[in-house]
């Protein structure tokens, strides 16, 4: 196993009292929340990339309890992004440790590791992308333009990318430095690395990948997720984010028939997620996230002192 490659320009790049980023940057206002939407919507569009897929099929989803395994990746990235230096540190090289423990072989016989840069970079700037989508079609009124306010908020997020570059191992200076030129990358892997397989690349194989190996928790996650809330609104919500997050050559492929009927409006569903599933998969500082709330609670006093 690799040495955590970033650790001292991670270090360099904690704030004592507010975490990694901006206290009034677009990320604390729109990333504060983790919603299980985005994070399939995520999981949907990186399962195009086939290397990043081999991985996930091999050794991140099998055997492991889908709910515990996402509440577990939530309280590291809060860690990561909101602790202070020693809480953050051990929460990076704990998941650096993670990463390169999750391996897959490919057809060819060469063996791929989620530690790889270049399958850290697309997972980094899609989850960049997916949040962005989330956050206007929750917020916006009208698809119109969409796009280009899209690409907007993304610009505003790349600009505090160098710390949770860092915090997840992808070297600084590895990733384009333009916003613009880190999309054409990111579109330019997944489109060099793209897999069409019917089964792979659907929602409903996704959700049945994420909990039928999981002995026990089937009946749970299919209940609190596809059964109560129902599937088709998961399903419906998820692509729309995707295709709104997509590059231009998946939508075309994904979706010939453009984009996902009604998304917005089945978006306005969301507050039914409170009511059946936890705290932190519709939205909300929960106690799956303590460091993000002891941030925001510090940053409501800071501005009731202004």
């Amino acid at each position: 196993m690799s040495v955590f490659p970033t650790l001292e320009d991670f270090r360099s790049r904690i704030d004592a009292h507010h975490g990694l980023f901006d206290p009034h940057g677009e990320l604390t206002k729109t990333q504060d929340r983790t919603h299980l939407f985005s994070i399939l919507a995520g999981a949907f569009l990186n399962s195009f990339h086939r290397k990043i897929a081999r991985v996930l099929n091999e050794r991140t989803i099998g055997g492991v309890d889908p709910l515990k395994r996402t509440v577990q990746t939530l309280g590291i990235l809060d860690e990561i992004e909101y602790g202070e230096e020693t809480t953050a540190v051990s929460a990076a090289q704990r998941l650096w440790r993670l990463h390169s423990h999750a391996t897959a072989t490919m057809d060819d016989g060469t063996t791929v590791s989620a530690a790889d840069p270049d399958l850290l970079g697309v997972a980094f700037i899609t989850a960049f992308r997916c949040t962005a989508a989330l956050h206007l079609l929750e917020h916006s009124k009208s698809l119109h333009d969409f796009d280009v306010r899209s690409r907007e908020l993304f610009h505003a997020y790349w600009v505090e990318r160098q710390g949770p570059m860092a915090g997840v191992g992808i070297p600084s200076g590895y990733l384009p430095e333009s916003p613009d030129d880190a999309v054409n990358w990111w579109a330019d892997q997944l489109q060099e690395n793209s897999i069409a397989d019917a089964e792979q690349n659907t929602l409903e194989s996704i959700l049945d990948a994420f909990s039928s190996t999981a002995a026990g928790q089937v009946a749970e996650l299919k209940t609190r997720i596809t059964s109560k809330l129902g599937s088709p609104i998961v399903i419906r919500e998820c692509k729309t984010i995707a295709y709104y997050a997509a590059p231009q050559f998946l939508r075309e492929s994904a979706w010939p028939e453009g984009p996902p009927h009604l998304g917005h409006a089945a978006l306005l569903t969301l507050p039914i997620a409170n009511r059946v599933l936890p705290a932190w998969a519709a939205g909300g500082l929960s106690r799956e996230c303590p460091e993000a709330r002891r941030v925001a609670l510090l940053l409501a006093e800071e501005n009731a002192d202004t």
